[in-house]
C-alpha cells in the first residue's frame, strides 16, 4: 500500500515548463551513453498541463501531465505523471539548472530514467 503526504515544493511547477531534449537514458541493462544534440527526442511540458513527446522530431504522443509533491516509498519530492500509459505509477522529476531528470518511481526495484536539457 502506498502512502501519500503533501509537502512544500522545492521548485514551482512553472520551472518545469518548456521544451526538453533527451541527452541521456539510463536503466537496468541499458548502457549509460550520452545522446547527441539535435537527436529529436523531445518532451514539451506546457503551463496548461499539455504534454507532448517527440521521437526523431515526429510527434508520438500528446496528452496531459501533472506534477505534485508527496511521499512514496520513503522518497519525498516532486512526482510527474502523464496519461500516456495505463500504468498508475508516478515518476520522480527534478530540475538542476537547465537539466531535467525524470526517473521511475522509487517503488520500483529496477527502474530507469532520462536526463533532458532545456531547449
Amino acid at each position: 500500500m502506498l502512502g501519500c503526504k503533501k509537502v512544500n515544493s522545492k521548485h514551482s511547477n512553472r520551472s518545469f515548463i518548456g521544451r526538453w531534449e533527451l541527452i541521456q537514458y539510463t536503466g537496468f541493462g541499458i548502457p549509460n551513453n550520452p545522446l547527441q544534440r539535435g537527436n529529436g527526442n523531445i518532451i514539451e511540458l506546457n503551463e496548461n498541463g499539455v504534454y507532448r513527446r517527440f521521437e526523431d522530431g515526429d510527434k508520438k504522443f500528446e496528452g496531459t501531465y501533472s506534477i505534485r509533491q508527496h511521499t512514496a516509498c520513503s522518497y519525498t519530492g516532486s512526482f510527474f505523471k502523464t496519461n500516456e500509459t495505463s500504468i498508475d505509477l508516478e515518476s520522480i522529476i527534478s530540475l538542476q539548472t537547465d537539466t531535467l531528470s525524470i526517473f521511475s518511481s522509487p517503488c520500483l526495484m529496477d527502474g530507469g530514467g532520462g536526463l533532458y536539457r532545456r531547449l
